[in-house]
């Protein structure tokens, strides 16, 4: 869970609308972009990370949902194969078992402030020891976390 310095519905916005952007702000994302669009809630997109910590490159190919709720907004995230975005011999596909995310207002800053939750079950899959995954799961999460304050705090701005 963090605090983004951004108004609720512009989080959700530049979540949902703003994915091939991603690599301008996110130096660990080498590409992200939509590879089908759904509905106007639901699609289907791909990202790419370079290597980091131990970890050479990978991919993912996931479908996404979101609903506008009372409480704010809740999206959803899983992996998906697709014929049309094979495998590449440069990444190692990774599978995202589910992904959730909830962005709620700030109760004491609600125009101004935005919750974000985020939960995730992935396998990075390749030959990785486990204690190395271990060791960089939490990591890989908190720089992606530390990513969006900083964008939505310039956003604010």
């Amino acid at each position: 869970q963090t605090v983004l310095e951004c108004h609720i519905d512009s989080v959700a916005r530049h979540t949902w609308e703003d994915v091939e952007r991603v690599p301008l702000w996110d130096p660990n994302m080498d590409f992200s972009r939509i590879i089908t669009k759904l509905t106007e809630t639901a699609d289907i997109v791909t990202y790419g990370g370079g290597a980091n910590m131990l970890v050479s490159a990978r991919d993912l190919v996931t479908a996404r949902i979101y609903r506008k709720t009372a409480l704010g907004y809740r999206m959803a995230f899983r992996s998906v194969n697709l014929d049309e975005v094979p495998e590449t011999k440069d990444r190692v596909r990774a599978h995202l078992y589910l992904g959730a995310l909830q962005l709620r207002p700030h109760p004491e800053h609600p125009d101004t402030k935005t919750i974000y939750d985020v939960i995730t079950l992935f396998d990075l899959k390749g030959m990785i020891p486990k204690m190395i995954i271990n060791s960089i799961a939490g990591k890989i999460m908190v720089m992606d976390t530390e990513m969006k304050v900083k964008h939505f705090k310039e956003l604010a701005e």
